[in-house]
């Protein structure tokens, strides 16, 4: 796979992140701005969004499967790093990594955020709040999406956490009623339990591969002690 196909295919995995980011992004700013557009023309841009998402998610599966099958590693550059770079350094990488196994469930994630927008887009119809709802539905779908795609632990980390909070949102949508609300605050402390687990366990996986991106820690040989370790987090 040359260059080329290799970052067109990089950019149709980010573009499932980014499009339904920027949607977010756009109405929280028009929100701030006190000019929210109404709940109809919320979910007809949910709509759009879910629609390009799967779109481009389909398209990377294409080229993928035209291409032989073979996985990408793109980074498209770097947040910040600490230390020399020339040496043991830490670095956040904004990167994504695409193998058979993440598009699948790209598409999957794309497909199904894509379903459950256009069957809201009747059951809310009328509703109070369902802008609130497509909002936080648009910004888990970008999270879950950035967790497939991740190329390193940081940004799965992100990803992680993207999802857990709108899940936990979206749960207690009807806020006006104890049980919703219940069940989301439980769905919350559960993800919070998790996400230590969760980050423990990376930590200790950077610390044995000495990287954070995804295909090294792959790479990296694990000795019984530390394959235990990330086994029982």
């Amino acid at each position: 796979m040359n260059l080329d196909v290799q970052t067109t295919l990089a950019w149709l995995a980010a573009t499932t992140v980014l499009l339904p980011l920027a949607s977010f992004g756009l109405v929280a700013t028009l929100e701030v701005l006190g000019r929210l557009p109404d709940d109809r023309r919320l979910a007809r841009l949910a709509k759009l969004t879910f629609s390009l998402t799967t779109l481009a998610g389909l398209a990377a599966a294409v080229v993928f499967v035209v291409e032989g099958f073979a996985p990408v590693h793109h980074v498209f550059g770097h947040w910040f790093g600490i230390g020399d770079p020339n040496a043991e350094h830490y670095g956040f990488d904004l990167g994504v990594l695409v193998d058979a196994t993440s598009l699948v469930y790209l598409v999957l994630t794309a497909v199904l955020s894509g379903t459950v927008g256009a069957f809201s887009l009747r059951y809310l119809e009328g509703e109070r709040g369902a802008g609130r709802f497509f909002q936080l539905l648009m910004l888990f779908a970008s999270g879950l999406s950035l967790l497939v795609v991740a190329e390193s632990l940081d940004l799965l980390f992100v990803g992680w956490e993207i999802v857990g909070i709108t899940s936990a949102l979206l749960i207690a949508f009807y806020r006006e009623r104890s049980g919703p609300v219940r069940h989301g605050l439980l769905a919350f402390a559960i993800y919070r339990v998790c996400d230590a687990a969760l980050l423990a366990s990376l930590v200790v996986l950077h610390h044995l591969a000495g990287s954070g991106a995804l295909p090294d820690a792959f790479a990296t040989p694990l000795s019984a002690a530390g394959a235990t370790t990330l086994g029982l987090l």
